[in-house]
């Protein structure tokens, strides 16, 4: 049976922060080896993953029983973003109480309830953690291996920038000047729906008996929508990046100081 490699493709980052890769990893007799490697360099730089075996076995592959929603954050109050179809199989890379963090085939990510999948294999946590040294930089290609007398499996590069605390604080400015220009544009449509119904209620009975009235519903005009330039496209919502930002940056350093092994790179 072939090493399959759960993992999140994790694309944004903070600059010049500790960082902490996690992968769930099916167990093989010819496994020696999980690896997270940086692939931008003249040479690539691998450091070993520490196996999390006080977690026990974790799921690696779970299959969807029913139509499943997927949720941005491990809760059920947070945004249902996506859902996944029936008899569709994720990768499973972090269990969060009865959540898992999960990947579709076709690049769907988030969360999924642990009633709504079974699960098709197991295997064994790993996990690093860059140090601030290694993401002091714009970007950072990596990918995660599994090595035994050769290697066994590996994850397509993933590219993920690395973003300072002012560009961070642009993109959330972004995100929240949409929001409100959405929010905007759906009150100004209640509103040109509703008053013509409430001029109408207002008009005499007998002038109501001559003639019918007929309410149209105007269509509100196109809001402007604020352009997002290519550091920005597609990473606003991918991955839960804005709720990852908005917790700020001691809640993210408790994250990653729950695991920072110290690691020889080669």
């Amino acid at each position: 049976t072939p090493v399959t490699i759960g993992y999140f493709p994790a694309k944004v980052g903070r600059y010049g922060s500790r960082i902490t890769f996690r992968v769930h990893v099916t167990d093989d007799a010819d496994l020696r080896q999980v690896a997270f490697v940086i692939l931008d360099t003249d040479k690539p730089i691998r450091g070993t993953m520490t196996a999390l075996t006080q977690e026990g076995p974790v799921p690696v592959e779970v299959l969807t029983l029913k139509t499943a929603p997927l949720f941005t954050q491990a809760k059920v109050t947070s945004q249902s973003k996506n859902s996944i179809a029936a008899n569709e199989l994720l990768q499973v890379s972090q269990v969060t109480g009865e959540f898992l963090r999960v990947i579709s085939q076709d690049g769907k990510k988030g969360f999924v309830r642990r009633e709504d999948v079974e699960v098709v294999s197991y295997g064994t946590a790993y996990a690093v953690t860059l140090p601030a040294t290694m993401t002091s930089r714009s970007s950072l290609t990596y990918r995660f291996e599994a090595m035994g007398e050769e290697l066994l499996a590996a994850t397509e590069p993933i590219k993920m920038r690395l973003l300072t605390d002012d560009e961070i604080q642009k993109l959330l400015a972004q995100y929240r000047a949409a929001g409100r220009t959405k929010q905007n544009a759906q009150k100004q449509q209640k509103q040109k729906v509703e008053e013509p119904q409430k001029q109408a209620s207002k008009k005499p009975k007998e002038e109501s008996r001559k003639s019918p009235i007929v309410v149209k519903a105007t269509p509100a005009k196109k809001s402007s929508t604020i352009r997002i330039g290519p550091l920005w496209g597609g990473l606003a919502i991918a991955g839960g990046l804005i709720y990852y930002f908005m917790r700020g940056k001691q809640s993210q350093d408790e994250d990653v100081a729950t695991l920072n092994v110290l690691v020889d790179w080669e």
